[in-house]
Order: structure tokens, then sequence, then C-alpha cells
């Protein structure tokens, strides 16, 4: 035993730290119908811009290739070989865009040459399930036509993402639109009802992307809506004024037809906003550019009508899931007297589920949450757990009404 002494152990897990976060991991498909075959094999990660040049090479150059590069060049030698831009060029911006507004993103990209449902659920499942949100560029979707852009189709894809492989996801589309196809159009969700389906409309007139825009089609602004999606908290609108500046790149904002917003009317940006699409607006008395705001092509009285929504509940799915999966089979004890679960079985599970969204909570992802478990239900007959969450979610300042006037005095 030896003197007497005071003596100390060091216990860990009373911090309750949790693992990082994985809400920034995100996706960006580039569908191209000439891509060779081992190039749609490959579905690779990305840390910077760079990764992505150093992983495609075809007879020493770079795949995808900075065309500001060789803009600049230009402009100090006109006698340099003239290079018509491509698809690969607009890829190399988005990727570029992506990680200018999150720099510590972390971005899974692959080439695929077509869009169905089933390439967006095996490039999900190549990842392992990981990405939280997806972008797709592709140079031929138009919003007008209904074959090329299919929400339908890419709601499928969520759909089954979510109930089968459980591994939910935002998928975000850049697509071609004219202002009078945009006003002339349904609105979103009376075609489609797509809860995880962002359609983005916006461009940037920067020198580049013009450049661009005259051999490609449309440009937009995938790259960056899915970094500013992938820098946020879950809880968080993308147009959020104070935190989301798209900067110097969308000065002068555009649709993907060109057509500068600076010169459409009020009118024409309301009935664009109230048909659930997605630009890049200037707000009167700031400099910056910003997203008009976070809609999904579902119906704007939906409990899942913009990004946020989704991405805050699809992250307690997931975290709850994780939480209860090592319990799937374990035996569940009754009480004798009743036949309905034991008061410690119900207390178990509950801070099992509760246990995640309470990590919400503290993190401001959610405003509150109630982990309910009926202790008449039947297990002895059902083997079936039945558990009810419901969460109170953060709330989005999307108008400010301030009422003012002259007083005699003040009470």
């Amino acid at each position: 035993m030896g003197l007497n002494k005071i003596e100390f152990q060091k216990v860990a897990g009373g911090l309750g730290r949790v693992a990082p976060s994985e809400d920034h991991i995100s996706g960006l498909i580039f569908v191209d119908t000439n891509a060779s075959a081992s190039e749609i094999k490959k579905t690779i990660a990305l840390s910077s811009v760079e990764d992505l040049e150093n992983a495609f090479v075809s007879e020493g150059e770079s795949v995808f290739s900075d065309y500001g590069t060789y803009l600049r060049d230009k402009k100090k030698d006109p006698n340099i070989d003239a290079v018509a831009a491509t698809a690969e060029h607009a890829v190399h911006y988005h990727v570029k865009e992506f990680f200018r507004m999150n720099p510590t993103g972390r971005l899974y990209f692959g080439i695929r040459e077509s869009l169905d449902s089933a390439v967006i659920v095996n490039f999900q499942k190549s990842t392992g399930g990981k990405l939280r949100q997806l972008g797709i560029y592709d140079a031929s979707l138009s919003v007008s036509n209904s074959q090329a852009l299919n929400v339908a189709s890419l709601q499928a894809a969520a759909n089954e993402l979510e109930n089968v492989e459980f591994s939910p996801l935002s998928i975000l589309v850049g697509a071609k639109v004219t202002l009078a196809e945009g006003i002339q159009l349904n609105t979103l969700m009376d075609n489609t009802g797509g809860k995880n389906i962002s359609v983005l409309i916006g461009e940037s007139t920067s020198e580049l992307v013009q450049k661009i825009t005259e051999e490609v089609s449309f440009v937009g602004c995938v790259g960056t809506a899915l970094g500013a999606v992938s820098k946020s908290s879950v809880h968080e609108n993308i147009g959020w004024v104070q935190k989301f500046n798209l900067g110097s790149e969308f000065a002068n904002p555009a649709l993907t037809d060109g057509r500068k917003v600076s010169g459409i009317s009020k009118g024409a940006l309301d009935s664009l906003n109230d048909k659930r699409y997605i630009f890049v607006i200037k707000h009167v008395g700031d400099a910056g550019s910003y997203f008009n705001d976070s809609h999904v092509a579902d119906r704007i009285t939906s409990d899942f009508a913009y990004i946020e929504s989704n991405r805050t509940i699809d992250k307690a799915v997931r975290n709850v899931r994780a939480s209860l999966l090592p319990q799937l089979n374990a035996p569940l004890t009754v009480d004798p007297s009743t036949g309905g679960l034991a008061a410690d079985t119900i207390k178990f599970f509950e801070n099992l589920a509760g246990s995640p969204l309470q990590r919400m909570t503290n993190s401001n992802e959610l405003s509150g949450y109630q982990v309910g478990i009926n202790p008449d239900q039947d297990v002895l007959a059902t083997s079936r757990l039945e558990i009810v969450l419901k969460l109170v979610p953060i709330g989005v300042a999307r108008e400010i009404q301030v009422k003012i006037g002259f007083a005699a005095k003040l009470s």
C-alpha cells in the first residue's frame, strides 16, 4: 500500500465531445456524353481545384483547366494559339467556386455519360453514402425542356437514397432558362413535388463566364451554391446576408440566359422567386450579391419547402439512426404486471434517440425536440418498438417588418 497519498485518475468522456461533423461533404456530377469508359468509372475526392486538375490528365495536359489562365495569357500575347471554351472549363469554374465559398469543404467529383435516378443513387453509394448535398452540371439542361430536366426522376433518386439506402441528400441542379420562359412556366412544385431538388438559374457576368458561354450553352452557379450549402450549418439559409455574400464574382448577376438581373423588373423577379427558382440578387444599400432564397421544388406550405428544412431533418435522421442501430434485434424488457415496456427500457431508448437531437439543439441547429415512447405498445406481439420524435426547427427571417412613426411622447 505504501505511504498515504492523494491519487488522481484521469477519466475520459466527461466533455461529451463528438466526432467532427460531415455536413460539409458534397458531390458534383458532370454529365458528358463523350466521356471515356475510364473517366466515367471514377469518383474522386477533392480537397482543392488542383486535385481536379491532377486527377484527369490526357496526353500530358489536364482535362479540366482554368480558362481564365488562357484569357490572361492571351491578353499578354495575342499571338498564342486560340483555345475554344468547353464544358470542361465550366466544370473547372464550378469546382473552383465551390472551394472559394468553402475552402475547407470536401467534394466528391465524377463524370457520368447520362443523368437518371440510377446514376445519382450509384454515385452516392460510391462515396459510402457520405454526401449530404449533390450538385449536377449538364450543359444541355433547360428549364423549358422537361425531358432534359426531369425533376421527378431526380426526386425518385433522392427518395431511394432516403428510404432504401439511408443516406439522404439535397440535390442542386443548374439549368438554362430565358426570362420569358421562366415567367411563363408553371411553378416547380405544380409539376414535380421534389422536396430534395433545387433548380438554379443564376449566373455570373464575369469575363470568364461570358467567354465560356460563347461556346457552352450556360455555366450557371451550381458550384457557388454547392459551396455555400457546404459552408452553412444545416439550419442556415444560403441567402443569409450577413454570412453568404457571393463576392465580386457576382458583382453584376444574371440569369442563365445572360440577361442581367439589374435589367429585370421587380415583378418579374418576384415571379421567378414565387415559382421557387434560385438565382442571385442584390439588395439596395448593400454592395454584395446574394441568393434570393433556398427554395426546393415543393409547395411553399410543405414542412420541407427549403434546403435548410431538409438538411436539418436529414441530419436528425442520420444521427438518430446511427445511435439506435446497435440496438437492432436487442432484447426489450417488459413490465410483467402490464405487458408493456419496462420503465428502464423506455428511459434507455429515450436517451438513445434524444442524445443526437440534444447535440443539434446545443449547436443551435434545432430549437428543441421531444422523444415519445408509448409504454403500452405490445412488443411481445409485434417485435416492433415505435419511437415518436418531434423537432422544433430554427426559424428564418425571410421578411422583417418594422412599424415606424412619430409620437408626441414616449410611453
